[in-house]
């Protein structure tokens, strides 16, 4: 019946973190491998050795990560790709620093500007200090973005310790392939977002849901972000009388999230109180996550309009985003009653 529903959690937003960075900590003899081929977006450093990395977060692909001991101590690099999700990177580094000085005790931003990269591209290079564990860490971080998909590199020591030469040039060396910029989304959509709330176009996020037009993220939201997204999917429940529809979606939301705890399920008016549509308000866990999806269900003749509002479960409602679940309007939509 082609019920979706969603929460489009952005990778890179958990990966621009120290918790994603190669910490100082592990000796490089922890899971040696043989030193790789120098990939042919960034330059190895050389004398370091190659390690596995333990980022651990999904959406993420490795693609080098690396350990230097000299001395009785250990710096680490590494480089990181991922779903740019639409994003320029002046956006991407603005969320980045926003969600570490919420998030990194005794987080100290150094230093922050705009570097040339290869292909007259541009990336954003910060410079920033961090506690872990008690110890103080510096971090330098480079990032860019090329079409769809983002680079982070990583170069993390002791603030004690003095900056490798090697791995300032490894970091300067990133270069992205060159790809055509994701063009913003301004097509026509029944659902009128919150101010504040960054647009993406759907087709620079990875991901096998069908049917999204229109696509949100709070800037502000922080390593897992709150999102709002409309699904439009061909239905022919929208004729069902109002207690037989509740029941229709609440089994469809068992089916696609069988461990999923239904909080709420209500007829509501939408589109202004102009129609009648349905609002569900559920628990899931995807990838490790707690969400919170609260959804608005509208039907326009055989076809169906879902606005979700997803957020983690350890963060409050915004409000605003709740009022605008209720802003969705196709035209011609209507219930039986």
């Amino acid at each position: 019946m082609g019920f979706t529903t969603t929460v489009l959690a952005i990778a890179w937003l958990a990966v621009f973190t120290p918790s994603a960075s190669p910490s100082p900590g592990p000796s490089p003899g922890v899971s040696p491998t043989p030193a790789a081929r120098p990939a042919p977006l960034f330059t190895v450093p050389k004398s370091w050795t190659k390690i596995k990395s333990a980022h651990g977060l999904s959406g993420l692909v490795d693609l080098g990560s690396y350990a230097f001991a000299r001395n009785g101590y250990t710096q680490g690099f590494n480089v990181l790709e991922a779903s740019s999700a639409g994003l320029d990177v002046d956006e991407i580094t603005k969320i980045n620093l926003a969600d570490l000085a919420k998030a990194e005790k005794h987080f100290r931003l150094l230093s922050q500007q705009t570097v040339p990269l290869c292909n007259g591209q541009h990336g954003q290079l910060v410079k920033y200090r961090a506690d872990d564990g008690g110890k103080q860490l510096t971090f330098e971080q480079l990032f860019a973005v090329s079409g769809t998909k983002g680079y982070v590199v990583t170069y993390s020591r002791g603030s004690a310790q003095q900056d490798d030469a090697q791995a300032l040039a490894a970091l300067h060396s990133l270069c992205p392939p060159l790809a055509p910029a994701v063009a913003a989304d301004t097509s026509p959509v029944p659902f009128t977002a919150p101010a504040g709330w960054q647009r993406i176009n759907p087709a620079a996020i990875q991901t096998d849901v069908q049917g999204i037009i229109a696509f949100w993220i709070h800037p502000g939201g922080g390593s897992v972000p709150d999102t709002l997204n409309v699904v439009k999917a061909d239905s022919h429940i929208g004729s069902l009388t109002s207690s037989a529809l509740g029941d229709v979606l609440d089994a469809a939301v068992k089916q696609k999230f069988p461990e999923a705890v239904m909080r709420r399920s209500h007829a509501e008016m939408v589109c202004s109180g102009s129609v009648s549509g349905w609002y569900l308000e559920y628990a899931v866990n995807l990838k490790g996550i707690d969400f919170i999806l609260e959804q608005a269900v509208a039907f326009a003749e055989n076809v169906q309009y879902a606005a979700t509002y997803g957020r983690a479960a350890t963060q409050p409602e915004d409000p605003a985003a709740r009022r605008a679940l209720d802003t969705l309007c196709p035209a011609g939509a209507q219930i039986s009653s």
